[in-house]
């Protein structure tokens, strides 16, 4: 009985799309964007970066600052705060990206010690692309949902972002995020 040769003209076929373990899409909203998400996050994930100009890239800041790619400078230093949760927009789990001012309006809107999980909030943007970004809590939630799924670290997904490739050196070394930032995320509960 003859077998059947492989061709070699096949496709390679999977019945999973590409992609790699731990890294979502990060959403940032153009301008006059707005959208709709569902929080599984019970608090934000602060992170300061570096933006370098000269090469128009944002590079990660790690708390051992020795570690920054191009060097530490306070200069070029900002602050995004990311909220794992479900975009009824794209119809699968991301990450939000909001800025200080964004964060503060949400805050605004939530007791003290609040969690945030199970929240449906509006993100918006103003006119144009770097405009401000403000949120509005759309539903609140008494108990922290625990049918959702579980928060996930962002970290992975900023390195894919920005095009980071991280060396043995700093895969392993914590995302700076001052512990001085006026913006308070410790009065949160996080949920298991």
């Amino acid at each position: 009985m003859k077998t059947k040769q492989p061709d070699a003209f096949e496709l390679s076929r999977s019945a999973e799309p590409p992609g790699k373990p731990g890294v979502y899409w990060v959403e940032c909203l153009a301008g006059k964007e707005s959208q709709k998400f569902l929080v599984y996050s019970a608090a934000p994930q602060g992170v300061n970066m570096h933006w370098i100009s000269g090469e128009r890239k944002t590079v990660p800041c790690f708390q051992d600052t020795t570690l920054c790619p191009g060097g530490h400078s306070e200069k070029n230093r900002k602050w995004r705060c990311y909220v794992f949760a479900y975009s009824y927009k794209r119809h699968k789990n991301v990450f939000v990206q909001l800025t200080k001012d964004a964060w503060e309006s949400w805050l605004t809107q939530c007791r003290e010690g609040v969690n945030l999980r199970g929240q449906t909030v509006n993100v918006h943007r103003t006119e144009k692309n770097n405009g401000r970004l403000y949120v509005e809590v759309e539903t609140w939630r008494n108990d922290a949902r625990k049918d959702l799924p579980l928060d996930q670290d962002v970290k992975l997904s900023l390195f894919d972002l920005w095009r980071y490739d991280p060396c043995e050196a700093t895969s392993f070394a914590n995302l700076g995020s001052d512990a001085d930032e006026p913006i308070k995320v410790q009065v949160f509960k996080q949920v298991v």
